[in-house]
């Protein structure tokens, strides 16, 4: 039976009641203001092929939408298992709120699936490794699909106009796996080290986990949202099965899988390497050096137990590692 066929139970978001909390706060004005500006972005949306689909899997998920008045820094978040989607508002009225869209609802339906890793405790068996290169993958993922939303707005925008569309505008249905493939790997682009998503995310990620594990106490880029929970840990897709991490490609449909059409030895040698999450250790802007040596300490607590083999200390690998099929 197709995916698109099967009937889908009402989702039950765990921590949604969070978000209802904190809405009934609201002035009926800023609710009302709130519906207004969102049903006009959606209906600007629906000329992408992509966030067609996404808002109607959307739908059918019960995920909420709201305009965060008071984030900086960011364009727009998902909160981890609540189903909830905020876009700032500066950017609501913009063509960029529509690739917001597309990026948070993409990460909505990851953790929909299980695929983002979250771990809020000072876990001693944390896998830090696994951990960066999920999150590398996961926004990876999300950029790729703010980006082919991109082109099919552009590429909507100009047939409107009644302009040629050509050049990356310019693709079918049959080119989206192609384009997603290409977005993907971009976002490992490092030929401008201070400017790539690697280095942009690595800061965050190094300083976020260093302060979690109380190595790092220096400052993070200020974000001040709106909604703010304790995300519930999660243990994201296994980067050492391959069918595993192959459920980040899907379609919102379930009929398509980009990755599956990309040669499996890219994903195991460039994305899936420890080199990838060393990158990421390294990427700290200030005190780049004692941030990375500090993870990397707490990463071979985490992963070796130094035992005595014939009277000598020897370390033990904690973590198994799954070869490549």
């Amino acid at each position: 039976m197709p995916a698109q066929r099967k009937h889908k139970p009402k989702v039950q978001w765990a921590h949604q009641s969070a978000f209802t909390k904190m809405r009934r706060k609201w002035s009926r004005k800023r609710k009302l203001e709130d519906k207004r500006a969102l049903k006009k972005m959606f209906n600007q949306a629906a000329a992408s092929p992509l966030l067609a689909a996404e808002l109607k899997w959307a739908k059918e998920h019960g995920i909420k939408f709201f305009i965060d008045r008071t984030a900086v820094n960011c364009g727009g978040y998902y909160t981890t298992g609540t189903g909830v989607v905020a876009v700032a508002a500066k950017y609501v009225s913009s063509d960029f709120g529509m690739e917001v869209l597309a990026h948070e609802l993409r990460h909505a339906w990851q953790d929909y699936h299980g695929l983002i890793a979250w771990d809020s405790e000072k876990s001693k068996n944390a896998d830090f490794t696994a951990f960066f290169i999920n999150d590398a993958m996961i926004e990876a993922d999300a950029t790729a699909h703010q980006k082919l939303a991109k082109t099919e707005l552009r590429a909507a925008w100009l047939k409107k106009r009644g302009s040629p569309v050509a050049g990356d505008c310019q693709t079918t249905r049959e080119d989206d796996n192609a384009a997603l493939c290409k977005n993907f790997l971009s976002w490992f682009d490092v030929s401008w080290p201070s400017q790539s998503f690697p280095s942009l995310y690595g800061d965050d990620m190094s300083k976020r986990y260093g302060r979690m594990l109380g190595v790092y106490d220096g400052k993070q880029k200020p974000r001040n949202f709106e909604f703010i929970i304790d995300e519930p840990d999660s243990a994201g897709f296994n980067i050492h099965d391959r069918q595993d991490v192959l459920r980040l490609g899907r379609s919102f449909s379930g009929a398509n899988n980009y990755l599956a059409h990309m040669p499996s030895d890219v994903l195991q040698r460039r994305i899936l390497n420890p080199s990838l999450a060393r990158s990421f250790w390294g990427a700290a802007n200030d005190n780049q050096r004692k941030l990375t040596a500090a993870l990397h300490r707490e990463f071979l607590k985490a992963t070796y137990t130094p035992k005595r083999v014939n009277g000598r200390l020897k370390a033990t690998r904690n973590v198994t590692r799954h070869p490549w099929p």
